[in-house]
């Protein structure tokens, strides 16, 4: 076989292993002067390919092989710096065209030229309920003013239950008063009743 094939061979065998296949990770296996190179198809810094051990390492990738670190784009949008993560530029600055993600797929660095967007009615609606659940907003402002007025009333409440209580206090001691004051004048009515039945005998 030639050692394209085996590059091939090799490339087959370790993209067939299920905990890189799992993970969604493949390589792609080349072959110059009876070395070959492994190229991880994933892009930026996450990327990395490594192979510490085995009987034919130094056979297959040369006597000394090299790393070589995945980068992450790096680029500006709208003139802003953008966030590079392999090979796609996302603005996060908040401006006028943040949340744009642009994918670089290579070329020479430079400018690549203008994307015109408008923002459809899905981004507008996002816009609009981030601004009424926002802190400052006229959600949590009318929250406030609720919470302001459950507890204005639950003072008045309490206030209202003090005053009955007090109502009720100064109502059961003025009906004691008059319930000993209504004893106090049966007795003097039993009193009297009784001295008048004797003045009466004493006339008969």
């Amino acid at each position: 076989a030639s050692a394209a094939d085996l590059a091939a061979e090799v490339q087959s065998k370790i993209n067939g292993a299920s905990t890189l296949s799992e993970g969604g990770a493949s390589v792609a296996v080349s072959e110059s002067g009876g070395v070959l190179t492994l190229t991880s198809a994933r892009y930026g810094s996450v990327s990395n390919v490594q192979i510490t051990s085995g009987s034919a390492l130094a056979t297959l990738l040369g006597a000394a092989p090299t790393a070589t670190a995945g980068v992450d784009v790096q680029g500006t949008i709208n003139g802003v710096a953008a966030a590079g993560s392999g090979r796609y530029l996302t603005d996060d600055s908040g401006g006028a065209s943040s949340g744009l993600k642009v994918e670089v797929t290579g070329g020479a660095p430079g400018e690549r030229g203008s994307v015109f967007f408008s923002r459809g009615y899905a981004a507008n609606l996002d816009t609009i309920v981030q601004n009424y659940l926002a802190s400052d907003g006229p959600l949590a402002g009318r929250t406030d003013g609720i919470d302001a007025s459950i507890k204005t009333i639950d003072k008045r409440r309490e206030d209202l239950q003090r005053r009955l209580a007090d109502v009720e206090t100064r109502l059961r001691a003025q009906y004691t008063a008059l319930d000993t004051l209504i004893s106090n004048l049966s007795s003097t009515s039993t009193f009297l009743t009784q001295q008048l039945a004797k003045l009466d005998a004493q006339t008969k």
